[in-house]
């Protein structure tokens, strides 16, 4: 099923038909995303958003890599490049 008729209730809900939950595996407390693309509106689940993210994540960063080490490390310096341009040079003991 790629199409369904729905209508919005009073309290601007939408209501999946069962066809469509049982095909998508959809449950009472999912989460989706609702996108405006091309004056069309588009839901996507939260679970398949994430997904997609990680995995173009995964395309650009070497698995080996430990990304959070290498932030930390990264605001660790610009700190104190900030810090030194704020205090010139001068002792902070504050």
């Amino acid at each position: 099923m790629n199409k369904a008729r729905v209508q919005v209730d009073q309290h601007g809900r939408l209501l999946f038909p069962s066809k469509i939950r049982k095909e998508y595996n959809i449950k009472s407390g999912d989460v989706f995303i609702m996108r405006v693309i091309d004056d069309e509106i588009r839901i996507v689940s939260l679970d398949k958003v994430i997904k997609k993210a990680q995995d173009l994540f995964k395309k650009h960063v070497p698995i080996k890599e430990n990304v959070v080490d290498d932030f930390l490390e990264c605001r660790k310096q610009e700190a104190a490049l900030e810090e030194k341009k704020f205090y010139g040079g001068r002792q902070n003991n504050g």
